[in-house]
This record gives structure tokens, C-alpha cells and sequence, in this order.
């Protein structure tokens, strides 16, 4: 009995470890900055490394019966860019620069053949129709989406370039794992000849999956019910 509850320990700490990049991965903000506030420093994902495919991330997408995803696997990351001035009108470290405005692009996709990447704005869009779909294999430059808060003067002369927009969405439209390149890129024409203050930023390799698998949770409820079962069998 006591191998049988060493056994069933050991079970449930393989799935807890398993299962922690995973749980990570289901809420979180992408926080977008820049290296520096001149002319043409580039822009930068300032905790992009914890998104990162390398990281061992990965964005569980779950399947939607009703509503604007219903028959997608889909979830959300919250892409913000973060201020350019703090509460005193100092300027921020990492934030943009004064003038600048945030969008977000895919610029590729690498999934199961026949499947598509794609992405629906937040409110006030309600269409079901995803403003991107993307198939695998997509190298490119997408229709891009704010990142920034134009409502709250982004993309002013001297404004801030904060932004924390919810309700963006992404999906697939068949099970397997899809890695997704995005990009950042400054909109604004506040910058050297009426254009761009900042450079794009490097792409970041973001991992997506689509499963009809039980969910992490319902794996971690089973390692705990195996140790349980251990236990009970040690008396």
C-alpha cells in the first residue's frame, strides 16, 4: 500500500507541475512598451518572455456552443499598453513615448493544415465574424487592432499612449496547437516628418491550443482523487 500511495503522490505532483504553465496561461496581460521615448526606439513587450512559446506557455482554447464563438475553440489574452505618464505626469520607464499609438498585428501562423488563427475586437463590436482569420502557413502583415486607448487620447500630440482594452478575442477553428507571430507597431503621425515615433518591436512567438480534451482542472481534480485513493488504501 505504501508503494501504491508514493505511486499515486507522485501521479498527482506530475500533473500540478504539468498543469501550472497551463493554468498561467489562462488570464494574463500582455504588457506592451518601448525600450526608450526618441525617435525610432522600437517598441517592446515588456513581459513578453512569460507569453512566449519558448516559456512553455500555452493558451488554452475552449470550445464555444452559443454565441459570438460558437463552433470555435477560443479565449482571450488582454493586450495593454502600458502609460506614458504615472500618476505625478512623470514620465514612466518602459512606457511608450508621448504621442505614439499602440497596434497589434499577426504577422505568422503555424498550425494543423486546413486550420485558421483568428481574432474578434472587444466591445463595442458584437459581430461573430472575426475581424482576422488567418490560415496555417500565414506570413504576412494582418489587419491590425488598437492597442492603445484613442478614447482616452492616445495618439494625440503629447497624449498618452495607455491602453487596457478588453474583450479582444482569439480562436481556431480546429483542434491542435498553432503558433502565432505578433508584431507592434506605432500608428501615431506625431513623430520625425508627420510619422511614427517608435520602430516595431521584435515578433513574439505566442502558443495557442485547441482541445476537446478534459481541462487542466479536471486533471488536477484526478491527481487529487489519486492520492486520495493512496491514502485510503494505506489504512
Amino acid at each position: 500500500m505504501k508503494t501504491l500511495r508514493k505511486a499515486g503522490v507522485a501521479l498527482a505532483a506530475l500533473v500540478a507541475t504539468l498543469a501550472l504553465p497551463h493554468l498561467h496561461a489562462q488570464h494574463g496581460h500582455l504588457n506592451v512598451g518601448a525600450v526608450g521615448k526618441n525617435q525610432n526606439d522600437a517598441l517592446s513587450p515588456v513581459n513578453g518572455p512569460d507569453f512566449a512559446a519558448s516559456s512553455g506557455y500555452v493558451k488554452e482554447l475552449t470550445y464555444g456552443t452559443s454565441g459570438r464563438y460558437a463552433g470555435y475553440y477560443n479565449g482571450g489574452i488582454t493586450f495593454t499598453a502600458l502609460p506614458t505618464f504615472d500618476a505625478a505626469h512623470n514620465l514612466t520607464i518602459a512606457g511608450p513615448a508621448p504621442g505614439s499609438f499602440i497596434k497589434a498585428a499577426i504577422v505568422s501562423v503555424d498550425g494543423p493544415v486546413g486550420g485558421h488563427f483568428l481574432y474578434w475586437p472587444g466591445e463595442p463590436n458584437t459581430s461573430s465574424i472575426p475581424l482576422v482569420s488567418l490560415a496555417s502557413g500565414y506570413r504576412g502583415i494582418s489587419v491590425s487592432w488598437d492597442v492603445s486607448d484613442a478614447s482616452a487620447g492616445a495618439g494625440s500630440s503629447g497624449g498618452d499612449a495607455f491602453g487596457h482594452l478588453h474583450g479582444n478575442r482569439f480562436g481556431v477553428d480546429q483542434v491542435g496547437d498553432y503558433t502565432v507571430g505578433f508584431r507592434f507597431f506605432d500608428a501615431s503621425v506625431n513623430g520625425a516628418d508627420g510619422g511614427r515615433i517608435h520602430a516595431p518591436s521584435d515578433v513574439l512567438l505566442i502558443r495557442f491550443q485547441g482541445t476537446p480534451e478534459p481541462s487542466t482542472w479536471a486533471l488536477a481534480v484526478l491527481g487529487a482523487g489519486v492520492v486520495a485513493w493512496g491514502m485510503r488504501s494505506r489504512g
